[in-house]
């Protein structure tokens, strides 16, 4: 008897379809698994090359536009350099790029110094420090943003001082993953001088890594988050190896200044500088 296909026909499609979905996932199963990404070396890829200002003035010459990346947020927006002899003073290109750099910053300009990347034509990844406040003159029109910032390198100083912003160089290092060699390499005045700037830059991760590991140090540190300003008008070193330290802090939410005075130890009178606790137990109190 002569099979009627042209009333099997549906039938007939629906068997070839899953034969052809059986031998697809045949071949899959085949095919070896692509090997999982290894997120040890994208962290590595990440960070940036730690070149002195010399240097990162001519790879990024007035004019060039890069893509400036945040650390912390991965966020990535363009810039062009306008400006700047001790460091660069650079603009967002487009409004679209000021609003992710606000968004970076909470939604509200501030001079707090972040980590960045500093990409380049090339791919190239400078490790630099940017703040997020406009001021001065801006020649970028239509980006909605009044005025430039400024992004600095290892070893770039600011315009008035002639001499490295703490903040920012710390921030650089943390963008080349070089926060803890360079440690290795400064004075006990000047890691206390990071110590309270990571701490004034709500920078609590790298101010932890100059601190001893007890108990208590977990809870200074929680404590810090309250402090709005850290500033350090006097180091004074004393005969037991000592430092006295004359501090002001300003706490979120106010405007009064409160004056501080400790005196800091550290575990031993040697880099790499680990303060001890205990000698600054109760700092960052806010008064009641």
């Amino acid at each position: 008897m002569l099979l009627d296909l042209h009333r099997y026909r549906w039938f007939l499609v629906i068997i070839i379809m899953l034969t052809a979905l059986a031998i697809t996932l045949g071949i899959r199963h085949d095919r070896p698994a692509e090997p999982p990404a290894d997120k040890a070396m994208e962290e590595l890829s990440f960070y940036g090359e730690l070149v002195p200002w010399e240097e990162a003035d001519k790879l990024f010459p007035k004019y060039a536009r890069v893509r400036v990346i945040d650390v912390d947020t991965r966020l990535a927006f363009w810039v062009q350099r306008r400006a700047g002899s001790d460091h660069a003073d650079v603009q967002p290109l487009t409004k679209e790029d000021t609003e992710i750099m606000k968004t970076i910053y909470q939604g509200k300009w501030s001079w707090q110094r972040k980590a960045i990347l500093v990409e380049l034509e090339n791919g190239r990844r400078l490790a630099a420090s940017m703040h997020g406040m406009p001021h001065g003159a801006g020649a970028i029109q239509g980006n909605n943003f009044k005025g430039h910032f400024c992004i600095h390198f290892s070893g770039s100083t600011t315009h008035g001082s002639k001499k490295p912003n703490t903040a920012h160089q710390i921030m650089v290092w943390k963008a080349a993953d070089q926060f803890d060699r360079q440690l290795a390499k400064v004075s006990a005045p000047e890691a206390i001088d990071i110590f309270f700037t990571a701490v004034d830059q709500g920078a609590t991760a790298l101010a932890s890594r100059l601190l001893d590991d007890s108990p208590e140090s977990h809870l200074l540190l929680a404590r810090s988050c309250q402090v709005q300003t850290a500033r350090i008008d006097s180091i004074t070193e004393q005969e037991d190896h000592s430092y006295e330290v004359k501090l002001t802090l300003i706490f979120s939410g106010e405007q009064k200044e409160h004056k501080k005075t400790l005196n800091l130890r550290f575990q031993k009178p040697a880099a790499p500088w680990v303060i001890q606790t205990d000698s600054i137990k109760g700092c960052f109190d806010k008064p009641s």
